[in-house]
């Protein structure tokens, strides 16, 4: 079985599969063929003889139907009754030869030939004497019909009869045989069958379970070999047969066995590496041990030097920062001496302004002053006018009122006088009117006037504390102009004075910038010194500190090493 472990897993799948669709072919087949011997055998059941015994058995029921009407014919002398029994004697007739026909379309053995020569030969000769029966039957000579009947036509009819029966018969036992043989046919599918689908599932459960092994042993190789590598075992090895397998089992088994051998080649070189790297780091631990005794040596005296270089750096960038902080104070004394001079330059400024805009308050005070006096005086001559105006409402008061009662005396005249006075009536009616709109319109005048005399006052009073008030503002302006003066006095001599200052304070200045420039020169010398030390303490430092990390390394590869050497013993090769 050697080419079936060198088949690949998915033609070992496909051939299994092929054969299962072979089983099922050859089981659709036979059933497909015996369905169609039972299909063709029930065809030629119902074609061949069933319908052939019906036609038979029609065709002996018309025949004797036929002999039935011959004899009531034969006894009977009533024409429409004769005539009646004659037609269907030729219907019925008419119905044996059509039956006949189809069973004669039929295909006819050997026997059914031989007795469809007879019926018809038996049949022509019962024929013509059943025609000189029934026209004897038709004169009325009743008893010389049935005896030529009895004597030459009967012997005939009974005998097509009998071929007829023997016919059906014959039909009969043909269809037993047909059933038999059908039944026979059903064994014999049966068995076919049922071999068929046996055969086929016992092949296909041999070629399963054989597939299953070959498939399952290979996969049981690949765990028990896997496993053994998983524990550090390099010392199996694989079967030859698995190497030989032409399968995809047989290629994953040759990658593995190459992939082995190369891990072996590691695992012998990673050892010897081992070996040689305990040698080197032990050599190497040696070496920086030493290096960092001459180190720690460099370290502490470089240490030593950069100690004084930060004390010298410390006195002087104290000495440094005071001279900075009295320079600083000097400056922001400076520059408060420019900001106050700034600012007495602008309360200078703001003190020449003050009084210019006192000057203008003064002037435009005085000039408010006479325009409140003249106002007063208009309100005054207002509320004059104002007052005339009243006086001359009331003499139109006086008036309207006059002529108010001037028309109802002429409307009691022009009553009166009847039908002359009508005319004037109306005239006296419209005078009245006017007299009363003239009064209406004389009160809302009064109430204007007498609400604008009274606003006129109020205005008169305003006016006059305002112009009262308007003294007063005078008087305060002018006493703020002489304050302004007397200020801006005041402020240019502080003015000369904080100049004065400033200019010491710029000397002063001068003389403490250079002092800090000379201490920032010492101290950039200090620093540089402290730099440089500084750079060499920090080189030794981590020169120290390089050698102690080479000589920790040095120490943590040779552990690592055993470790190694530890690891690689556990695989075994």
């Amino acid at each position: 079985m050697t080419w079936l472990n060198n088949l690949k897993v998915g033609r070992k799948l496909a051939m299994l599969i092929i054969c299962s669709l072979v089983g099922l072919f050859a089981v659709g087949i036979t059933g497909y063929y015996f369905l169609q011997t039972s299909s063709k055998s029930m065809e030629v059941m119902y074609s061949e003889r069933l319908l052939s015994s019906e036609w038979l058995s029609e065709s002996r029921v018309h025949a004797r139907a036929i002999s039935a009407d011959i004899f009531r014919i034969m006894v009977t002398t009533d024409k429409n009754e004769n005539s009646n029994l004659t037609k269907d004697i030729n219907t019925r007739a008419e119905e044996f030869n059509n039956y006949m026909a189809l069973y004669k379309k039929m295909k006819l053995d050997d026997f059914e030939a031989d007795k469809i020569s007879k019926i018809d030969s038996n049949l022509a000769k019962y024929r013509e004497g059943r025609k000189v029966a029934l026209d004897l039957a038709g004169e009325n000579k009743n008893q010389e019909a049935y005896e030529y009947y009895e004597k030459n036509v009967e012997s005939y009819a009974d005998t097509f009869l009998a071929d007829l029966v023997e016919l059906g018969e014959h039909n009969r036992q043909i269809a037993e045989k047909i059933n038999a043989q059908d039944k026979t046919n059903l064994k014999i599918a049966t068995v076919t069958f049922l071999s068929i689908v046996i055969i086929a599932s016992i092949l296909i459960i041999l070629l399963g379970i054989l597939i299953t092994k070959r498939i399952t042993k290979r996969l049981n190789d690949f765990v028990v070999f896997i496993g053994a590598l998983s524990q550090g075992d390099f010392s199996i090895k694989i079967e030859e047969d698995n190497l030989k397998d032409k399968s995809e089992f047989g290629v994953v088994t040759n990658a593995l066995d190459k992939m082995t051998k190369n891990i072996i080649e590691l695992i012998k070189q990673l050892g010897n590496t081992s070996e040689q790297l305990v040698l080197s780091s032990e050599e190497l631990t040696a070496s920086a041990e030493q290096s960092a005794d001459a180190s720690n040596l460099v370290a502490s005296a470089v240490t030593t030097m950069a100690h004084g270089a930060d004390e010298q750096f410390s006195f002087a960038n104290s000495t440094n920062k005071v001279v900075e902080n009295i320079s600083n104070k000097i400056n922001v004394v400076s520059e408060n001496t420019k900001s106050v001079s700034s600012l007495t330059d602008k309360a200078k400024i703001s003190a020449n302004a003050g009084e210019d805009a006192v000057e203008k308050a003064m002037s435009q005070m005085e000039i408010i002053e006479k325009k409140t006096s003249e106002t007063s005086l208009i309100i005054s001559e207002l509320e004059e006018k104002s007052v005339k105006i009243g006086q001359i409402l009331d003499t139109i008061q006086g008036i309207s009122e006059q002529t108010n009662l001037l028309a109802l005396n002429a409307a009691i005249e022009s009553a009166r006088a009847g039908e002359a006075g009508k005319g004037f009536s109306v005239v006296a009616e419209e005078i009245r009117k006017l007299a009363e709109q003239s009064q209406e319109a004389t009160k809302e005048i009064a109430g204007i006037i007498n609400d604008v005399q009274n606003k006129t006052n109020s205005a008169v009073a305003v006016m006059n504390e305002n112009s009262k008030e308007v003294k007063t503002g005078a008087d305060v302006v002018d006493v703020a102009g002489t304050s302004f003066q007397e200020i801006l006095q005041m402020i240019i001599e502080i003015s000369k004075q904080i100049h004065e200052i400033s200019d010491s304070i710029t000397e002063v200045t001068v003389g403490t910038k250079e002092s800090v420039d000379s201490v920032n020169n010492i101290k950039n010398i200090s620093s540089n010194i402290a730099d440089e030390t500084q750079t060499i303490s920090a080189a030794a430092e981590e020169q120290l500190a390089s050698v102690e990390e080479i000589a920790s390394s040095s120490k943590l590869l040779s552990q690592m090493s055993e470790e190694l050497r530890r690891i690689i013993a556990k695989f075994k090769i």
